[in-house]
């Protein structure tokens, strides 16, 4: 589920640089999908989705590393709340 996150927001973070077709991962994709990644794009800036990308993809590791303070849901409830708001 935490990759699935992370790959999200990288996609938006693409999308909405307006490079996407240089990417092999979109020339594969239609384009009512980009279409839905645009629209979601556009409700939040882009420095919000840097900072969730950097948040979600420290997590990642502090997952994969064992080194989390409080379980993995708390950790999640956080960042929602905390980085797409």
């Amino acid at each position: 589920m935490l990759y699935s996150i992370i790959k999200r927001i990288r996609q938006l973070l693409i999308v909405k640089s307006d490079n996407y077709i240089e990417f092999d991962e979109f020339k594969k994709m239609q384009s009512w999908q980009i279409g839905k990644l645009k629209k979601q794009s556009e409700m939040w800036s882009e420095k919000q989705l840097k900072n969730a990308f950097v948040s979600f993809a420290e997590l990642d590791e502090k997952l994969k590393t064992s080194a989390l303070t409080m379980d993995l849901s708390a950790h999640l409830d956080i960042l929602l709340l905390s980085d797409l708001n």
